[in-house]
């Protein structure tokens, strides 16, 4: 004789089966939506170290920085280039001459803002991240 399963054995096997995925279900959508913030939060801080960089290496070969600088907006000069940084319709948008190019997309970025030392030293606040810089030229 054979040994087999029977349909009852096969039924409540199937049955169990079924009870541990939807257990299981709750906890993967769970794990699933903190993987997709934890995401953002690092899409989002890549391009505040991007733009912070950027920024940082600009104002490090200003020979000045411009006197119309303000909290929100700063302006210096490159090689006699007038460059400029200012968080407008919450875009970060750098300024160099005429040409106008934004470096995030819009809510990207939650605030930019500036604080002006001594020298030509500039504290820079960018969301979370803060840094101090001198301009070296």
């Amino acid at each position: 004789m054979k040994k087999a399963f029977t349909l009852i054995e096969l039924l409540l096997a199937l049955t169990m089966l079924t009870g541990l995925i939807m257990a299981a279900t709750p906890a993967l959508g769970t794990i699933w939506r903190n993987w997709r913030k934890l995401a953002a939060a690092n899409d989002r801080r890549q391009i505040e170290n991007i733009i912070m960089t950027r920024l940082v290496g600009d104002l490090r070969g200003a020979s000045q920085i411009n006197s119309g600088s303000t909290t929100a907006e700063i302006s210096f000069t490159v090689k006699g280039e007038t460059i400029s940084y200012a968080l407008v319709n919450n875009k970060v948008r750098r300024k160099t001459g005429s040409a106008v190019g934004y470096l995030s997309n819009e809510n990207e970025i939650g605030s930019l803002g500036f604080q002006y030392l001594a020298g030509k030293t500039v504290v820079i606040k960018l969301d979370d991240l803060a840094t101090t810089v001198a301009a070296r030229n």
